[in-house]
């Protein structure tokens, strides 16, 4: 009889931990951040490329994302530069910044690394595909048959066209042109 109880509790212990196995978490649990990044994440630290082409002359649009800082370089539609820079500055995320030093702010958000001036940074309103954010991720891309990484950007602000825009930038200007090879507009979900 003791037999019987000891292979019964064992079942019902064996049964019961399978259960919680099963119904718990897929994920780990993430607490959301209290202070933005002081330097960006390895991964995303590069210089990438995007092929664009007005008229009939191509450029390359590059933008680079250093430990504590972005960089950008692009081509406007009459083939004029527009350059800029931002330095990153870790700040609490619980409250709005009032101050215009033009530092930007970045944090992670559902697997994103998401970019906001501090002008526009609101605890209520600034996460992953709100306006006025630009959100990176790298996804894998195929390049003559070897994968490479690619850095999928979702831009979303209210521009003179609306809406909001998702690039592929890559590590070299080879690959983005192979990717691009027309240099218009991807606004493509990957």
């Amino acid at each position: 009889m003791k037999l019987v109880k000891i292979l019964g509790t064992l079942l019902a212990a064996v049964t019961l931990g399978g259960a919680m196995v099963v119904m718990g978490p897929t994920e780990p649990a993430q607490a959301k951040a209290a202070k933005s990044l002081a330097t960006v994440p390895q991964k995303f630290q590069c210089t990438w490329y995007y092929y664009v082409k007005y008229g009939k002359k191509g450029h390359y649009n590059r933008f680079t994302i250093s430990a504590n800082k972005t960089a950008y370089r692009n081509y406007t539609k009459k083939n004029k530069v527009t350059t800029g820079s931002s330095v990153l500055k870790s700040r609490s995320l619980k409250k709005a910044y009032k101050g215009n030093d033009g530092s930007t702010c970045m944090f992670m958000s559902k697997g994103y690394l998401v970019d906001i001036g501090w002008t526009y940074y609101s605890p209520k309103d600034s996460a992953y595909g709100t306006f006025g954010t630009e959100s990176y991720k790298i996804v894998p891309k195929y390049y003559h048959g070897q994968k490479v990484q690619s850095l999928y950007s979702k831009n979303v602000w209210l521009a003179d066209t609306g809406g909001f825009h998702l690039l592929h930038y890559y590590k070299t200007k080879a690959q983005a042109k192979y990717f691009n090879p027309t240099g218009a507009n991807e606004d493509y979900p990957d």
